[in-house]
């Protein structure tokens, strides 16, 4: 399977997602995707880290992430601008 199928897949996949469970479920769902994401990570700076969690987490708002997109719209000019500031910041 190529990567563009897979893309593709996971595309029709966030849609249905969006489809079913409405725009409006699917944003408290990413919400409580962060917060779980932020939870585990929290635990991980206090010496308590599960390195499995923290994955699920962050495929669990990866996934959201993507929907989210798909609902709000494109963050390519956003993601430019803010990569462009933290080169800037980072090269000096």
């Amino acid at each position: 399977m190529t990567d563009e199928t897979i893309l593709g897949i996971r595309a029709a996949i966030y849609r249905g997602a969006i489809l079913y469970f409405g725009t409006e479920h699917q944003t408290r769902k990413a919400v409580e995707e962060l917060t779980e994401l932020s939870i585990a990570l929290q635990r991980a700076l206090d010496g308590r880290a599960d390195m499995d969690n923290i994955r699920e987490e962050m495929a669990d708002v990866a996934i959201m992430l993507e929907q989210l997109k798909l609902i709000y719209g494109p963050i390519e000019e956003w993601l430019r601008k803010k990569l462009e500031r933290l080169a800037s910041l980072t090269s000096q």
